[in-house]
C-alpha cells in the first residue's frame, strides 16, 4: 500500500499545522496506515497542492479556494468538537483513495 499524501494547512504552518499533523501521524500509526504529510500556509495552498500533489488537504485555517481534492475542516483536531466525524471522514477519504489505487 502507498502512503496516502496528505497537506495540511494553517496561518503560518507553524504551530496549528504542528498540532494537527502531529495528531494525524498518530491515528494513522494506530490504523497501520502508511502517511506521508506536509505542512503549508493557507495562503499557499495552491501552490502547495500544484509541487506536492497531495490525495487530500486539511485545512487548520478557513479556505475559500476550490480543490479538485477532498479538503476537511481540521478545526475539530484543535477543539475536540467534532472529532469522531473528522475522523470518519478523513478515514472514508483514506479508504477511497486506497481503493483507487488497487
Amino acid at each position: 500500500m502507498k502512503p496516502v499524501k496528505v497537506l495540511i494547512v494553517c496561518g503560518t504552518s507553524i504551530a496549528t499545522a504542528t498540532l494537527g499533523a502531529t495528531l494525524i501521524r498518530e491515528e494513522f500509526e494506530k490504523r497501520k496506515i502508511p502517511l506521508n504529510i506536509k505542512q503549508a500556509k493557507v495562503l499557499d495552498l495552491k501552490s502547495s497542492i500544484k509541487s506536492y500533489n497531495p490525495d487530500l488537504v486539511i485545512a487548520m485555517a478557513h479556505s475559500y479556494e476550490d480543490l479538485d481534492i477532498p479538503k476537511i475542516n481540521g478545526i475539530p483536531l484543535l477543539t475536540k468538537i467534532g472529532i469522531e466525524a473528522f475522523w470518519e471522514e478523513l478515514f472514508n477519504i483514506v479508504k477511497e483513495i486506497e481503493m483507487k489505487g488497487e
